[in-house]
């Protein structure tokens, strides 16, 4: 059982691939070519559901499936890269997404010093008239005048409903076993349990896990236990991911990596992930013996 782990802030994430890409995986690094093109960065991941942009934590963008961010690679020493980038248009299939977030600003990162040192972009959709559906293939166009078009695709996977526990009080002695339905087009699952009634109580879980495709079953058990509330509500959340999404979270464990770039996570013409999630949740009335 992990504690939540930081989520690799995206403008982080952008310049390390970059300079990765840059020495190619090589035994001897070369410093990035004098001949830099800016590439096109995007994150997005399409859920099932309603969400809201929860801008005040912009740098976990888990906490925003439906929102996309659009970025472009950067040197060190670029400072504001989209101060002229404007002529953005994402499309999931044949719909035009709008400006979203800080009512369609630009999301300035800022260094330790508080100085701006990159921007971006974070585009979504009217959530309740075209709604996402569980198993269908949905396509990513980013079109900006002066760059290669971005192009990705993903397959929502299926629900996963929690079956077990199937009371909602339950008393924990010596473990807590939590199963779910296997469904299809998931490349893995992740648990994640928050404190409450609901994860609005608290957006950030307390801890999260991931298990492959092959596994439908959860057991807390031990030391663990220690991480379940000595009495009161706690949120269950199952995530069934795409392969995508699967494989963007595998960055945080090949985070050092000299041949990062080698995850390309599916996207086309550019750097990023466009991945999709369909989740289940829960809410239980714990008792610890």
């Amino acid at each position: 059982m992990k504690r939540r782990r930081p989520v690799l802030n995206f403008s982080y994430f952008v310049f390390l691939v970059y300079f990765i890409g840059s020495i190619q995986c090589s035994k001897n690094p070369q410093l990035p070519s004098t001949h830099y093109k800016p590439e096109l960065v995007v994150f997005g991941i399409l859920a099932p559901g309603q969400y809201k942009f929860k801008g005040e934590t912009k740098n976990y963008y888990h906490l925003n499936p439906n929102f996309f961010m659009v970025q472009r690679t950067f040197q060190i020493g670029e400072k504001l890269v989209f101060r002229n980038f404007d002529s953005i248009s994402v499309f999931i299939d044949s719909l035009q997404l709008h400006p979203a977030g800080y009512a369609g600003q630009a999301v300035y990162d800022r260094d330790s010093f508080g100085e701006a040192i990159d921007s971006v972009r974070v585009y979504s959709f009217d959530q309740e008239t075209f709604r996402i559906k569980a198993g269908q293939v949905y396509t990513l166009r980013v079109i900006v005048p002066g760059f290669h078009a971005l192009r990705a695709r993903t397959q929502v996977p299926g629900v996963p409903v929690i079956r077990t526990p199937a009371d909602s009080v339950i008393s924990v002695k010596n473990r807590l076993t939590i199963e779910w339905a296997p469904v299809g087009n998931a490349g893995g699952y992740r648990v994640l349990l928050y404190p409450g009634k609901s994860r609005e109580d608290n957006p950030f879980s307390e801890f999260e896990d991931e298990v492959g495709p092959e596994n439908h079953r959860y057991v807390i058990d031990g030391s663990q236990l220690e991480w379940l509330p000595r009495e009161g509500f706690m949120t269950i959340e199952i995530q069934a991911i795409d392969q995508n999404y699967t494989r963007y979270l595998s960055l945080r464990n090949l985070f050092f990596s000299n041949c990062l770039t080698q995850q390309n996570f599916n996207v086309e013409g550019g750097y990023g992930v466009f991945g999709s999630l369909s989740l289940s949740r829960k809410t239980l009335y714990i008792r610890r013996d």
